[in-house]
C-alpha cells in the first residue's frame, strides 16, 4: 500500500474507479401529477360511506320487545336436588348433562396445621 501511495496517479486513479464504478443504483422520483385529484376522489368516496353508514339502523335502536327477558314466573318454585356420589375420601362426583364439555372443581389444603405447604 505504501508503494502505491508513492505513485502520482494514486488519487487519480482511485477517483477513476469511484467515478467508473458500475456497481450503483439510480434512483429517480418524480411527482404523480393526478396526486390531488386521486386524494379528493378518496375524501369524496369516504364521505359517501359516512353518510351510508349513518343511515343504518345501530343497535341501540332494536325495539326491547325482540330482546329475550326472564320473568318471575320463569324462577322454579322448587329446589332441584343434585345426585352427588362420593368416590373416594375426598372426591365428589356429579353427572349433569353438558354435552360433553368437563367441567372441574378442585378444592386442596396448601398448608397444614405448622402453616408448611404440603406438596
Amino acid at each position: 500500500m505504501r508503494a502505491d501511495l508513492k505513485q502520482e496517479s494514486f488519487l487519480q486513479d482511485k477517483i477513476r474507479q469511484l467515478v467508473d464504478n458500475k456497481n450503483r443504483i439510480v434512483i429517480v422520483q418524480t411527482p404523480n401529477p393526478n396526486y390531488e385529484k386521486q386524494q379528493l376522489d378518496q375524501e369524496q368516496e369516504l364521505s359517501k360511506s359516512l353518510l351510508v353508514s349513518e343511515k343504518l339502523p345501530t343497535p341501540d335502536a332494536a325495539p326491547a320487545s325482540i330482546l329475550p327477558t326472564l320473568t318471575v314466573d320463569d324462577i322454579l318454585k322448587t329446589i332441584e336436588r343434585v345426585d352427588v356420589k362420593q368416590d373416594a375420601k375426598n372426591v365428589f362426583r356429579n353427572t349433569d348433562k353438558t354435552n360433553g364439555i368437563v367441567y372441574v372443581t378442585l378444592f386442596a389444603t396448601l398448608a397444614d396445621e405448622k402453616g408448611i405447604f404440603d406438596f
